[in-house]
């Protein structure tokens, strides 16, 4: 056990600075990740409980992670053992936030500002090794959201919003902070990947997505264009912006798991949101809650945007989510059998629906 090894439990100490007698692993309280379900034996995500050598006890989350998590997301979504898939994988798996994970949210939490380390969780210390390919990341314990959604929405997204401000068009992240960054020809040459991947569900996007199935077939054969039509709208987004990764601390809201973190347009992590909780809300609660995150932003940043460009973002974010991380979600669903699945494609195919009709947007 990873618990055991001399090397754990020297580099626990060096980051609690604290000696520790005893390591009791206690069981999680489903906070583990898909990624971390794959992990060829290893765990990611330990809850343990130290006992210091001067009494004291406290409880920690431990994160581990090496760069084998790309090998286990490629086998994740490959589970039928296809080499066309395969090689589509192994060559364009960038545009899936995979490269790099392990090592982003080890910088992020390291150089993130302290005005924003409110909405995080606590982080104790980190350990990286010195050939970049493992790390560990030990935080204070905390406690999943209860709340239900309808109550929490806007606290949500007042928890995600200082980010988005405070970060906007500040494109020396991109390196500083590690994060994902996709270039017009990221998605140029990932056509064949996002393609296989969301053309593998046949049948089942023709009942959910319908009337909007060649809409989405033809966004993906001009992803790039699409891309291309874009302002310079971005900032940092969480990537991975849904309920799994929200706790609550007090009167906080924590966000967890910032390895996807991404250089982009704000409104993914709005829409990625929505589409896990849309089926709280009526349509015109849901245009009210997109209006609260627009008006928001653009208010404290100055922004004056015609509806017309609001409007192709708002499109391209829908869909980009919908032939990408969708599908990423639609695969390890099949793979893990996550009862969650269906309900994120029927709100996705809806929320696409409310964006394309536009009648509740200002």
């Amino acid at each position: 056990m990873l618990t055991q090894k001399k090397s754990f439990k020297k580099h626990l100490q060096m980051i609690m600075n604290k000696n520790i007698s005893k390591i009791v692993q206690l069981p999680l309280e489903g906070g583990d990740s898909l990624t971390g379900k794959t992990s060829l034996g290893e765990t990611p995500i330990l809850k343990l409980r130290l006992f210091f050598k001067d009494d004291e006890v406290s409880d920690v989350i431990v994160k581990c992670k090496s760069s084998k998590v790309i090998l286990n997301g490629i086998k994740l979504l490959n589970y039928e053992k296809s080499w066309k898939l395969y090689y589509a994988l192994a060559r364009y798996h960038r545009i899936l936030s995979f490269d790099g994970s392990f090592l982003r949210e080890i910088a992020f939490y390291n150089k993130i500002r302290k005005d924003l380390r409110q909405s995080l969780p606590f982080v104790y210390g980190t350990y990286q090794n010195k050939l970049k390919n493992q790390y560990m990341i030990v935080m204070k314990e905390f406690s999943k959201v209860e709340i239900p959604s309808k109550d929490l929405v806007y606290r949500v997204l007042d928890s995600i919003l200082p980010f988005h401000i405070s970060f906007y068009g500040k494109k020396e992240l991109v390196t500083s902070l590690k994060l994902n960054y996709y270039s017009i020809k990221d998605y140029q040459k990932s056509r064949p990947l996002i393609r296989g991947l969301f053309e593998k569900f046949g049948n089942e996007n023709v009942i959910y997505f319908k009337e909007y199935l060649p809409y989405l077939m033809n966004f993906i054969d001009t992803i790039h264009e699409k891309r291309e039509e874009l302002r310079e709208h971005f900032t940092l987004t969480h990537n991975d912006f849904c309920p799994r990764n929200l706790f609550f601390n007090g009167e906080n809201i924590v966000i967890y798991d910032w390895e996807l973190s991404a250089y982009g347009n704000p409104e993914h992590d709005l829409i990625e949101y929505l589409s896990f909780v849309l089926h709280e809300f009526s349509d015109s609660e849901v245009y009210d809650i997109m209006e609260y995150h627009r008006e928001k932003l653009f208010s404290a940043l100055n922004i004056n945007m015609r509806k017309e460009e609001y409007q192709k973002i708002l499109e391209f974010n829908i869909s980009e989510f919908i032939v990408n991380k969708l599908s990423v979600y639609r695969r390890a669903g099949k793979f893990f059998k996550l009862d969650f699945i269906e309900d994120l494609c029927v709100n996705s195919a809806r929320l696409f629906g409310l964006i394309k009709r536009n009648t509740g947007l200002k």
